[in-house]
């Protein structure tokens, strides 16, 4: 399935916070969305295609990235629960 895309704005509303990565010899310049939980934090990548969510878990010097298969606001706001990360309601239009 489709992951969900958001605008820059509508996930603003919902709390998350832009965060500019800078680009090496592979890699362009970008502006993730992440919004923090406990350990690590939730983040949208816009510019990606095929997988767009993401759990970067952060232990120590140590960290690992898991792709998030949110196709819905239902799953995401579901998600956000499960790591009790505050956020605010947005409906879709």
């Amino acid at each position: 399935m489709e992951q969900l895309k958001l605008s820059s704005k509508q996930l603003k509303e919902i709390g998350f916070k832009p965060l500019k990565i800078k680009g090496d010899d592979l890699n362009k310049d970008r502006v993730i969305y992440k919004i923090n939980c406990l350990n690590g934090y939730i983040y949208c990548n816009q510019g990606e295609t095929l997988y767009r969510w993401y759990h970067k878990t952060i232990l120590g010097e140590l960290s690992n990235n898991v792709h998030l298969d949110i196709v819905n606001l239902q799953s995401l706001y579901i998600f956000l629960s499960y790591f009790k990360i505050d956020y605010k309601l947005i409906i879709n239009k």
